[in-house]
């Protein structure tokens, strides 16, 4: 297990990372147009998250469980993305 000041720096890290990642996608779709690039960093960077907490967890039930919470998020965010888009674009 982590020290706590090690862990905080460790998700800091992270965060930082995927803001960056994310400002990337964000203006690359937007310049492009499509959602795909959006859905698609949101389905890596959650996977990604999942999988650290699997590997901390070490457990059957957490990576199931994550893997549906994966699917779940992954969907609902499509579902936001889209409707928000119908709504700027009408």
């Amino acid at each position: 297990m982590l020290s706590r000041p090690v862990e905080q720096e460790y998700i800091n890290r992270c965060n930082r990372k995927e803001d960056k990642l994310w400002s990337f996608v964000c203006s690359a779709s937007w310049k492009a147009g499509e959602l795909s690039a959006i859905e698609s960093a949101d389905t890596v960077i959650i996977s990604d998250f999942l999988t650290v907490c699997v590997a901390k967890s070490k457990c059957a039930v957490t990576f199931i469980t994550s893997e549906l919470l994966s699917v779940w998020v992954s969907n609902l965010y499509k579902s936001y993305c889209s409707c928000y888009l119908c709504f700027v674009f009408s």
